[in-house]
């Protein structure tokens, strides 16, 4: 209900008012408040005629005195013979309206009576007569108030109107403006509500938030402990199981009769055990000091159990050869002098006592060579040991090809088959890439393929395609050894039908990185040891240097052939295959610098490997990785060339001096590398 409203139903409101001052209700009403007033003579104003009629009456009795003839007595109270003058007498009302006046005639008349009489009546007449003018003028005055009084109440009347019309308007805006007023305070009472409910709804949020978080808290801390008590657990049982596989592995090969047939990498592999057992102490002793066991503590001792789980599988498999070669061996010595006894009886002469009774030789045990964990990277140890076994399996499975002389000449022909397209690879047109990629992938699927006037399919036997693959990822390194080695640039076009048969053929990807990491370990990363009973041969054979006259090769010509194989990986890595994504990208590229970066440093290789990589890779990291390889090149000029210049020999100085300016030159200006000589670009394969 509005102000209005409320207003019409007070006392004052519900008053009818009438503004049209001509109607019939108004002048009756104005009528009855202002009728004539009724005539009435006061009593003073009979005293006040007194005087008038006494002296008039003496008047008369002096000209009849003079005439002698009649005497009168005014106010005689009684009438014994005497006048007494008329007495007005009033009604006890005196709000009668009309007084009658009246004079008792109670004397005595005279002779003369008759005259008195008349004179009385005119005297009566002429104040009747100014008696009427007082009235008429009374009257007039009466009406001429009248009108004064009705002008009067017409002002009123408007004035009353206009001062109610504007009280009521006044009345109104006090009423809206204290309406405003209490609707702004009603606003700012709710605004200062809302703003308190906010304010203390903000704070029982925050108590809320902060008993959340307190009891997160509490619970993150209850789960730390348990978490910490489950890794110290967990721990203590990779520790365990790590000396488990370690005594269990040394304990087989003590059993091994045949030691002597135990290959160099189960050797290796057994050497890296007791890296591992030492790595795993490490890490405990660390964790029983520092009271907890760190993500990265429990993540590196669960590669390393991984990694001598892998070690132990390898090192069974070579024992289980080793039995197995041994005994053949045996077997093979036992009919060989069984042959040599007949041989002998049949010529009829006697045994020599030293052909049937063999000098036993007494091993010699040499100290084991201390492999620090800075020399290795576990993951690339591990990736390493696994392609390393592959390709033995692979190896061992085509054995089967040279059994007769039929499978010889598949195998030739197979060989013919591959090497025919690998060697014909340049860089002349992207046509010319297309038909050897083309021949070798149709070769790869099965298909027959014309060689020398003769067909070969790779389903003339299980094993022929597996022999095939494995030989073309063998041809492909061995490029790298002697074409790439000398000419830089050949590397792009061998590396763009590499990639492309990759990418058609993903399970030659393996193959590929095991015939580069076994001919060339620092791509791995990995710097062989060396192991206990292993000779200088062994040992550098291990590390990718050759033999010739069992002299091994010069250290230029060694880092010249790691040289190539290198760019040829690396260039493998940049190159772009014919449709599709890239097989192995530039992020293997960026994790291999990143384990260099974690190992220490080897004499000359070091310094060669890293210049090949920035030279070849550079461009393709710097597009890829931008301020991330920025960094990375700070990190070579400031952490490891001091490093390289430590153990840097005079032979190797000039690698060095070569990688020193290239990375002054590629921060001068901010970490630019033009592509290298001979690359070829995704259009090459559309020219």
């Amino acid at each position: 209900m509005g102000v209005g409203d409320q207003l019409r139903h007070t006392n004052k409101g519900r008053l009818s008012y009438e503004r049209n001052t001509s109607s019939d209700k108004l002048k009756e009403f104005l009528t009855s408040c202002s009728s004539p007033p009724e005539i009435h003579i006061s009593p003073k104003f009979s005293e006040s005629l007194k005087p008038r009629l006494k002296e008039k009456y003496v008047s008369d009795q002096d000209e009849k005195a003079n005439t002698g003839k009649v005497t009168l007595l005014l106010e005689s109270p009684t009438c014994s013979g005497k006048y007494s003058p008329p007495r007005e007498t009033s009604n006890k009302s005196d709000s009668s309206v009309n007084s009658d006046v009246r004079v008792e005639k109670s004397c005595v008349t005279s002779p003369e009576f008759i005259k008195s009489r008349l004179a009385i009546q005119k005297y009566e007449t002429e104040l009747e007569s100014r008696t009427r003018k007082l009235v008429l003028q009374k009257k007039q005055e009466f009406e001429e108030h009248k009108a004064r009084i009705e002008q009067d109440a017409e002002r009123r009347i408007v004035g009353i109107e206009q001062r109610t019309s504007f009280e009521s308007r006044t009345k109104v805006q006090n009423i809206e403006h204290r309406y405003k007023s209490q609707e702004a305070e009603i606003d700012a009472v709710h605004k200062r509500l809302r703003e308190t409910h906010a304010h203390r709804k903000q704070i029982h949020e925050s108590q809320i938030q902060e008993a959340e978080h307190a009891k997160r808290k509490l619970q993150q801390e209850k789960n730390e402990q348990k978490e910490r008590k489950e890794r110290q657990s967990k721990l203590a049982e990779s520790a365990s199981q790590l000396r488990h596989l370690s005594a269990k592995i040394t304990e087989d090969y003590s059993a091994c009769r045949y030691s002597s047939h135990v290959s160099e990498a189960a050797q290796l592999s057994m050497a890296q055990m007791k890296t591992l057992v030492a790595n795993m102490n490490n890490i405990v002793s660390q964790c029983e000091q520092s009271g907890d066991v760190q993500g990265e503590h429990f993540q590196q001792c669960a590669n390393i159990l991984d990694l001598a789980t892998d070690l132990y599988k390898h090192v069974r498999t070579e024992l289980e050869l080793a039995e197995k070669a041994g005994e053949e061996a045996h077997l093979e010595a036992k009919r060989l002098a069984k042959q040599k006894e007949d041989e002998a009886k049949k010529a009829e002469l006697p045994t020599p006592i030293a052909a049937s009774t063999p000098v036993p030789v007494k091993p010699v045990i040499k100290p084991a060579v201390k492999v620090t964990s800075s020399s290795l990277d576990l993951m690339a140890v591990k990736r390493y040991l696994d392609l390393q076994g592959r390709l033995t399996s692979v190896e061992e499975s085509v054995h089967v090809l040279s059994s007769t002389a039929q499978l010889k000449k598949l195998k030739f022909d197979i060989q013919k088959a591959v090497n025919t397209p690998i060697n014909a690879i340049s860089g002349v047109s992207g046509d010319h890439l297309r038909d050897k990629l083309k021949r070798l992938l149709s070769l790869l699927a099965g298909q027959t393929v014309d060689i020398s006037g003769h067909t070969v399919t790779l389903k003339q036997h299980p094993s022929a395609g597996i022999f095939c693959k494995n030989l073309i990822a063998k041809m492909v390194v061995k490029k790298g050894e002697e074409q790439v080695s000398s000419s830089y640039e050949s590397a792009f076009a061998i590396a763009m039908v590499t990639v492309g048969l990759w990418r058609e053929q993903p399970d030659l990807g393996d193959l590929f990185v095991g015939h580069f990491y076994a001919a060339c370990p620092y791509l791995a990363p990995f710097y062989p040891p060396k192991l206990d009973g292993q000779t200088d041969e062994q040992y550098f054979r291990s590390r990718g240097y050759q033999y010739e006259d069992g002299q091994v090769e010069k250290q230029e010509k060694f880092l010249k052939r790691m040289s190539g194989i290198m760019r040829l990986y690396f260039s493998i890595i940049v190159s772009s295959p014919p449709r599709g994504e890239h097989p192995h990208g530039v992020q293997h590229a960026w994790a291999w610098i990143a384990r260099v970066l974690n190992l220490e440093p080897e004499p000359d290789i070091t310094s060669t490997m890293i210049f090949d990589f920035l030279q070849v890779a550079g461009f393709a990291l710097l597009r890829e990785y931008k301020k991330q390889f920025l960094k990375l090149l700070r990190t070579l000029c400031k952490d490891m060339l001091p490093k390289l210049k430590d153990v840097s020999s005079p032979a190797g100085r000039g690698g060095l001096s070569r990688l020193q300016v290239l990375l002054e030159n590629s921060v001068k200006n901010h970490g630019h590398f033009s592509p290298p000589e001979g690359y070829l670009d995704q259009r090459f394969w559309l020219s």
